[in-house]
């Protein structure tokens, strides 16, 4: 176990593994006492979301409006003494609270009192906080999880009891849950009132809660949903005392940090069952004359469930009585949650960056359970997951299980419309909705991810069929990219775009992505730059929507053009040399024969061709197809691509002196450039030179002098991370809210891992690893610098101006922190099915074994890729010489970088159903 000698020291650290070997997550922490706001993920693929931390508060809930628990926010876990409660009543002593938020412990500061430290023991999908009385006779150790082993909403706490010393143990337990019991809008919208809609039941072991209705933004529903809480004592036995409401277990005065019935050591509760209707629910529990002998353990177990039906009752309750079933249930969900890190696990030399690499590789997966919501600091959505979130998490999913992604590929495509927008929110039942407060708009990057995310995933798995399938496309009032409003639309036309007779229209997956990337080429402002519009990846630039553009992502679209003329040249070459597309992109396509060229040069020329598109599209499409040459498109979206790239690198380059300069990224509502040198210093954003580095378009020269500028004025003290902008001095209304923050927080440049790791991933595309991996293991240093983050491990979403982490597990941070070790640094990754090792890793990362690894499944088969570096050259000193299975030459071919192309058919000549060992020598 780690040792903490004082505060400001790390307090957390990982259960030692053996180098080269893949982590677990496993971790210890200490002092957590002295950390504010810290908080730990719960989930399960039921659909249970819930959290803890180490004073065990949390917000159970199955959906927004489905909270079982209170919801709290960051700022409530200072301010609230809401939680969990577990409490151990001695005769003749002050009872024992298992958490800090109790009377004792509210007290530590102002009057020292010797309360016990809490150790917390956890790893992904389990947390567990274990505490010992102050005169070490007993030891108290509770664990939480989301079961995955079961098909339910339910959330388990199973709490030990230990009696370490030398006499027999007496003491009464007691237990609370508290039954939030509606939506998360009534935390501030008739609390009171909703709580009167509260009909309780009793149980032999607990609480239901059902309400009669609910009323919120949906309007007045009868509910149906039933809320639950169960006990279970030592063997399974029912509580003595069952409390079903706040008021009878807190008492009048009393709170969670002192309850009423566990301080008056009271056995049941006061009050006639009609007393208890219509009040804020609880499940409060009593065990009454519990006796552990010396060296004996009790167990108590605690349910909280959210089901459709009041038969859960009966069938939790025959469940959990089983104290087999549920440590069989904590070990299934322990190994399911293990799998998660195992998808595709790095195993370095050294141990520490393994755990963290476990917990990072968990992370896609919580974000597309938890979406944007339910933890503290995700106090803004409501359930659902974003667009851009969606095709940014499957780059990870991608990497360990390109099979499963397919399907949530293909339904993510009916969320485009034909006029290049799409809808920004899918609800947690696969819908598409236009935007999360009714409120449509349009983020100009959206069109940029399901292209580049569909690209990996044909790279991958080598399924070019999958492009041509058809899909239908997303239709709702917006129109004309949601300036416009279709006031003839109703909700019988349906959702989904309809041709001229009737019929609803399928297009391609192809026909998708061309629809994006073509829309926004002409979509220009009037620097022929694409419009800023809504915002980009940037949701803070959202205040330039009339004259706005955006240079940066201008650069992505520009890339995205060239992969897909590059991907219509393959499908040419596999047999599909005419493609089937939708009638109305001849618009768009001007440079195929027989098409009506636009002058590319005036942004007035490009802004007519697509509002004559979009009027055409703007209600339905007439169904018809035409027939284009692959070679003549290739050859229109490569002129298109070469357009925009040249615009960028001639245009938008800034020189900052001899040695240094920038691109700009933005111009703001009023038209101007954005950045570049200014009075009061340099305005620089760090997604404007991403951007143009990663789609290949900034020059050798260019390169130098950005990553020069980068160091210079982008980097922070505090972390060493790559901050997102320069200080500009002040608000900028005319390009957005981001600025009106204070300067070192969010999107006014904090230190965002998400964009700095795409720069790390743009400088080893451009065969610079030295600098690449500076970029991305600042982030790990200043997320396992506990002292400073604050957070346990994980990889948060930013680190402010003070260096404490900040949005934590919910970031698309850690699919590009696996995409970039994986496909760049250790340079396996796959090319239209085939595998490629490239790698780029620094001397140091051999270890003085000169040795690391990477398991991965690819091709059907689990990979366990095995580099030999024993000289530690660097990147540029070596080329991968051969690669061997099983002691056998496996036939590669060379490639131009020094790196090998492993055909699918060679691999898919080894055995499978076990790990291979590719041992690659450098």
């Amino acid at each position: 176990m780690p040792v903490f000698k004082k505060t400001g020291e790390c307090w957390w650290d990982f259960v030692e593994t053996e180098p080269g070997a893949a982590g677990t997550g496993e971790f210890i922490a200490v002092h957590t006492e002295q950390v504010a706001r810290l908080y730990f993920p719960l989930v399960n693929e039921a659909g249970m979301r819930s959290w803890t931390n180490p004073d065990l508060q949390g917000s159970p809930a199955a959906e927004h409006n489905e909270y079982l628990g209170v919801p709290l926010t960051a700022e409530d876990l200072a301010n609230t003494l809401v939680h969990r409660g577990f409490w151990l009543a001695e005769p003749g002593r002050r009872p024992f609270s298992l958490s800090r938020l109790s009377a004792d412990g509210l007290d530590v500061h102002a009057r020292r009192l010797r309360v016990p430290a809490t150790l917390v023991n956890a790893g992904p999908g389990w947390f567990s906080v274990v505490k010992e009385s102050s005169d070490r006779r007993f030891r108290v150790r509770a664990t939480l999880w989301c079961p995955s082993d079961l098909d339910e909403k339910i959330e388990i706490m199973l709490v030990e009891v230990t009696n370490t010393s030398k006499k027999a143990l007496h003491f009464d337990a007691y237990g609370a849950i508290p039954l939030f019991a509606r939506s998360a809008d009534d935390v501030r919208d008739h609390r009171h009132v909703t709580a009167l809609l509260n009909r309780v039941r009793l149980s032999r072991h607990g609480v239901s809660a059902c309400p009669t209705m609910s009323f919120d933004e949906r309007g007045h529903r009868l509910n149906t949903t039933v809320y639950t809480v169960l006990g279970f004592g030592p063997r399974g036995r029912p509580p003595t005392g069952i409390w079903p409401t706040q008021e009878s277990f807190l008492g009048e005065g009393g709170s969670f940090a002192a309850p009423a019935a566990v301080w008056r050591r009271e056995k049941e509760p006061r009050g006639s069952p009609a007393s208890f209707q219509g009040k804020e629910a609880l499940g409060g529990f009593c065990f009454e004359g519990v006796v552990l002998r010396p060296g004996e353990s009790g167990h108590f177990v605690f349910l909280g469930g959210v089901s459709d039906s009041a038969a859960c009752v009966a069938r939790w309750t025959r469940w959990a009585r089983s104290s087999g079933n549920v440590r069989s249930s904590l070990e299934c969900t322990r190994e399911h949650w293990l799998a998660q890190t195992r998808g595709v696990s790095f195993r370095t030399p050294f141990p520490r960056l393994n755990n963290w690499l476990a917990w990072v590789g968990t992370q896609p997966t919580l974000r597309r359970l938890y979406g944007n919501s339910y933890l503290p600091q995700y106090d803004y959505g409501r359930g659902g997951k974003g667009w851009r979130d969606l095709w940014q998490d499957c780059l990870a999913l991608l990497l360990s299980d390109p099979s499963g992604v397919k399907r949530m590929l293909l339904h993510n495509f009916g969320g485009v419309r034909m006029d290049g927008s799409n809808a920004t929110i899918i609800g947690t039942n696969g819908s598409f909705i236009a935007d999360r407060n009714s409120i449509p708009r349009t983020w100009m990057d959206h069109g940029c991810w399901p292209a580049y995310t569909t690209l990996l995933y044909v790279d991958q798995t080598g399924d070019l069929p999958f492009l041509l399938r058809e899909r239908e496309y997303f239709r709702d009032p917006q129109t004309h990219r949601c300036k416009r409003r279709d006031a003839r639309w109703t909700e019988a036309y349906g959702r989904e775009l309809r041709a001229r007779d009737g019929r609803v229209y399928r297009g391609t997956i192809f026909e998708h992505m061309l629809v994006q990337n073509l829309t926004a080429f002409f979509n220009v402002g009037e620097h022929n730059v694409c419009l800023l519009e809504g915002a980009d990846w940037n949701d803070g630039l959202d205040m330039a929507d009339d004259r706005g553009e955006s240079v940066a992502f201008t650069a992505f679209f520009a890339w995205n053009l060239d992969r897909l003329a590059d991907l219509a040249d393959v499908l040419a070459r596999r047999g599909n040399r005419m493609l089937r597309l939708a009638r109305e992109l001849r618009l768009l396509l001007d440079r195929v024969p027989g098409g009506r060229r636009v002058n590319y040069g005036s942004s007035r020329a490009r802004q007519a061709r697509l509002k004559a598109y979009l009027d055409v599209v703007a209600r339905d499409v007439s169904g018809r197809t035409i027939a284009v040459d692959a070679a003549s498109l290739a050859a229109d979206l490569r002129e298109k691509s070469r357009t925009l790239a040249a615009r960028i690198r001639e245009e938008e380059w800034v020189a900052l002196g001899k040695r240094e300069g920038l691109f700009n990224g933005y111009y703001d509502n009023r038209g101007r450039r954005v950045e570049g040198r200014r009075a009061r210093g340099v305005r620089m954003t760090l997604t404007g030179q991403v951007f143009p580095l990663m789609a290949g378009i900034a020059e050798p020269r260019q390169v130098e002098q950005v990553v020069r500028s980068v160091d210079r004025w982008l980097k922070d003290p505090v972390t060493g991370g790559i901050r997102l902008n320069t200080d500009f001095g002040g608000i900028q209304p005319d390009l957005g809210r981001a600025f009106s923050f204070a300067y070192g927080e969010k999107e006014n440049g904090a230190v965002f891992c998400h964009m700095a790791v795409m720069y790390a991933y743009a400088l080893y595309r451009l065969r610079r690893p030295d600098v690449g991996h500076k970029v991305w293991s600042a982030l790990y240093g200043a997320a396992t610098n506990s002292a400073v983050a604050c957070v346990f491990p994980c990889v948060p979403e930013y680190f402010n101006a003070e260096g404490r982490g900040m949005y934590c597990y919910l970031t698309g941070t850690a699919s590009w922190m696996v995409y970039l070790l994986l496909t760049q640094a250790f340079g396996v990754r796959g090319e239209l099915g085939d595998l490629v090792v490239d790698p780029q890793l620094l001397p140091h990362e051999f270890g003085a074994r000169g040795e690391c690894s990477v398991k991965v499944p690819f091709a059907g088969r689990s990979l366990e890729v095995v580099f030999h570096n024993p000289r530690r050259l660097k990147p540029g000193q070596y080329k991968v010489m051969g690669v061997r299975a099983g002691g056998r030459a496996v036939p590669c071919e060379p490639r131009e970088q020094g790196g090998v192309l492993i055909r699918r058919r060679e691999l898919s000549r080894l055995p499978a159903g076990r790990t291979i060992r590719l041992d690659v020598t450098l």
